[in-house]
Order: structure tokens, then sequence, then C-alpha cells
């Protein structure tokens, strides 16, 4: 899951990387990372810190 995951990151990154897009990818790398993680927990039904 996690190769997926860098996969999709790195596809956003290449095609919205612009100098003044730092703010809007953060937001997103941190929103995707939640996302993943709310999965993994839901999938594992364990906690992940």
């Amino acid at each position: 899951m996690a190769k997926e995951l860098k996969q999709v990151l790195t596809g956003y990154y290449a095609y919205h990387a612009v100098p003044t897009n730092f703010r809007s990818l953060g937001a997103f790398r941190d929103h995707t990372i939640r996302l993943w993680a709310q999965t993994l927990r839901r999938r594992s039904q364990r906690e992940i810190a």
C-alpha cells in the first residue's frame, strides 16, 4: 500500500509542482496521509499512531 501512496504523491507533485504552490502541495500530502492511516486503521482494526 505504501508503494501505491508514493506513486500517487509523486505523480501529483510532478504535475502540480510550481514555486508558489508549496502550501497546496503540503495540504494535499497531509490529507492523503490522513486518509491512508484511516484506511489502515479500518483494515487492521487497531490504532496506528
